[in-house]
């Protein structure tokens, strides 16, 4: 058939470079967060902590703060910390948008490794009732939006109407879930420091010498005080960790799926008309 239509010999040709660059495309993502070592100190310490209630059919999910504060308390791990991801509308002199961005305690940065590009990183005292809201910038959202000026560091924007002092800006290295463009404290209000309420996700580091098997049944140990301590929020609540790449926080966007299903759609196209 090829031989009859050069038409179709050349559409052939050009839908397997398509297929080809595609895959190509895929390789240089899945490189990227799921071969290279992942950008943190010691990333093979990190782990996940999530809970469960099997009455409640609740399996690998979030955490509330208090419970939280009694793990990190009690030390299960080295150290550990907490985030959650939304969008904040920021707002900059007479200019505002909505930027993706994340809450977490100061200790996810000393968990993770982290240090920043610019200024410094949230003081572990920021996080407690009273302490004036701080935020850090990423590298890119720097650069995009504030045009590199390193006099941002020490200045006040609008983060969801409330001022908030910029202390830092972290490197472009840094990677994260959802990619947020910004990160806060805490706002300490009743949804945070009630212990029902579970939307807080956790990750920890395991201390030196110390096994995951060792940091489960620590961490299996405080859940079962806690649900005896407080019956009425944790009945039936347990947590456990998750190794590796598996349950790690970097993820593959839209655009990664969208290779994925061009390479398909160009593999099948060629199959089934050559």
């Amino acid at each position: 058939m090829a031989r009859k239509s050069p038409l179709f010999t050349t559409l052939a040709i050009l839908t397997l470079a398509l297929g080809i660059g595609a895959n190509t495309a895929i390789f240089s993502v899945v490189d990227t967060v799921l071969l290279r070592p992942l950008p943190y100190r010691d990333a093979s310490r990190l782990v996940r902590v999530e809970t469960r209630n099997d009455p409640l059919q609740v399996h690998n999910g979030p955490a509330s703060y208090p419970d939280f504060m009694d793990w990190k308390a009690s030390g299960p791990f080295k150290d550990s910390g907490i985030y959650s991801i939304g969008n904040s509308l920021v707002r900059v002199g007479t200019s505002s948008e909505r930027l993706p961005s994340a809450a977490a305690t100061a200790s996810l940065f000393s968990t993770l490794g982290v240090r920043p590009l610019l200024g410094r990183l949230p003081f572990p005292e920021e996080d407690k009732s009273g302490a004036s809201p701080v935020t850090l910038l990423t590298e890119h959202v720097w650069r995009e939006r504030f045009g590199a000026d390193p006099s941002v560091v020490g200045s006040s924007i609008s983060v969801d109407g409330k001022p908030s002092v910029v202390v830092g800006v972290l490197p472009a290295s840094f990677v994260f879930e959802r990619n947020p463009e910004l990160w806060t404290t805490f706002e300490q209000n009743e949804d945070l420091t009630t212990r029902q309420n579970r939307f807080l996700a956790v990750l920890a580091r395991l201390g030196p010498g110390e096994s995951i098997q060792q940091a489960d049944s620590r961490l299996i140990a405080l859940c079962s005080h806690l649900s005896a301590q407080y019956p009425n929020s944790n009945k039936g609540w347990s947590a456990t960790r998750f190794p590796g790449r598996n349950q790690w926080p970097v993820r593959c966007g839209p655009s990664y799926w969208c290779c994925w299903a061009r390479c398909a759609w160009c593999c099948s196209f060629v199959a089934e008309t050559w």
